[in-house]
């Protein structure tokens, strides 16, 4: 598996059952109604012989700054487990690419799943190494399929396409997406704390291999914030890792989550958001919020009262534990009790507020 695809089987990766599984245990394919264009088939084909030449309906979606994203429909009928392989070639050559994006050997290739004759995938030209500039080129579709424990190839095709000029290649702007997807998670309960912060770098630095040189960028990267557009990140991440799906994405963000021990109602709001934003049906959540153990806060317990407590019983309790956890009381503290008092102190302002209402 290609690092772009990555993402799959690795430390997000969970396989759930129950609800979350029956739900979301199919990819979204975003962005597929982007205004498209046809490519001009190259009628070239490297290897001899050629194989049967596949019936092929291929389109341009989103292009960005580091690549260009396709998707397209098989115009024939195939075998249920076939897969679709593809390869940029110039001058006969398959082009190398960084050892993250290789095939193992350095050569770029990326693989994806045929569903209903549907595919897409993302050719990230920014890490091709390119010495030629700029100039025409060929993407090569293999389709092949399993049997007996071994592949077969059962046709192809070739299409003619621009590459740009050579230029540095930057895995933390490629991953900028899914960064901030994770540090909007983060956010949720109006702190971000350290073990949050350790949990995301450890999963970009360790699951997507960075560079102790890539590192500081990436610090940077977390520092930006909040995701302003949700939905427009979340299609970007599709887009850029073909092999991430919606448990994948839901799955981190349960991550992020639990990555400090406490839930907060926020953070259970975000992953509605989450979840809305994924185009899960709403009957879904409750099943799909106990299975991640997304239990909302009894506020009642918040506060140590009795269901039924009278306002002014409420209310002494309220002040009573907001001086437990006042700011000037745990100032001198190491910063992990910080941001606990802080974590705790919304979550009893927000009892407050919802027994008062």
């Amino acid at each position: 598996m290609s690092w772009i695809g990555g993402i799959v089987g690795g430390t997000i990766g969970m396989v759930f059952g129950g609800p979350v599984g029956a739900v979301i245990g199919a990819g979204v394919g975003a962005g597929m109604g982007a205004a498209a264009s046809e490519l001009n088939a190259a009628p070239q084909w490297p290897t001899s012989p050629p194989p049967p030449e596949m019936a092929i309906d291929l389109r341009i979606g989103i292009s960005d700054a580091d690549g260009v994203f396709y998707f397209g429909m098989v115009l024939q009928q195939l075998p249920p487990d076939a897969m679709l392989s593809v390869f940029v070639l110039s001058n006969g050559d398959v082009l190398r690419t960084h050892s993250k994006l290789s095939d193992g050997e350095g050569y770029f290739m990326q693989s994806c799943s045929i569903t209903n004759l549907e595919f897409n995938f993302y050719v990230p030209f920014a890490a091709l190494e390119n010495p030629y500039g700029p100039h025409e080129a060929t993407l090569l579709l293999s389709v092949d399929t399993c049997s007996n424990d071994a592949w077969y190839n059962v046709g192809s095709r070739t299409y003619a396409i621009s590459l740009p000029a050579d230029r540095p290649w930057n895995a933390v702007h490629y991953l900028r997406p899914l960064i901030r997807f994770c540090m909007t998670v983060a956010h949720a309960d109006g702190v971000v704390s350290t073990q949050e912060v350790q949990s995301i770098k450890h999963l970009f630095a360790q699951e997507f291999e960075l560079h102790s040189w890539e590192l500081p960028a990436l610090r940077d990267a977390m520092k930006a914030g909040p995701s302003m557009d949700l939905d427009a990140d979340i299609g970007e991440i599709f887009r850029r890792l073909p092999g991430c799906s919606v448990v994948d994405l839901v799955n981190l963000a349960a991550m992020v989550i639990h990555a400090d021990g406490v839930v907060a109602p926020g953070e259970v709001d975000m992953l509605r958001r989450v979840l809305l934003a994924l185009a899960i049906d709403e009957q879904h959540f409750p099943g799909i919020l106990a299975e991640l153990n997304m239990v909302e806060s009894d506020h009642w317990a918040v506060l140590g009262l009795q269901r039924g407590a009278s306002p002014a019983e409420i209310k002494q309790a309220y002040r009573s534990l907001m001086k437990q956890y006042h700011p000037d009381r745990v100032a001198s503290m190491p910063i992990e009790f910080r941001e606990l008092a802080h974590r705790k102190s919304v979550e009893i302002a927000t009892a407050y507020e919802a027994l008062c209402v």
